[in-house]
């Protein structure tokens, strides 16, 4: 549940390009960041003070394809 901010921490074994993208349930892509992660561990404050209250998905892309999904509830 996320209220007005989250962190995202991003575990890397190398630097790399890393598209985020926050989607309704509807696939329409409400935000859309690129992003230069480093070695390690990566925090990344993503702000959903704009978004309506509801279910989203956080859909994470590295530069070599790997994709991760996330839901999470804006209250």
């Amino acid at each position: 549940i996320v209220t007005n901010d989250a962190t995202l921490t991003i575990a890397s074994s190398r630097l790399q390009k890393f598209d985020m993208m926050i989607m309704d349930m509807q696939g329409r892509i409400i935000q859309k960041h690129n992003y230069a992660v480093a070695e390690g561990n990566t925090s990344i404050e993503i702000s959903t003070e704009k978004l309506a209250a509801g279910v989203y998905q956080l859909i994470g892309i590295t530069a070599e394809g790997k994709t991760n999904v996330m839901r999470f509830v804006k209250q």
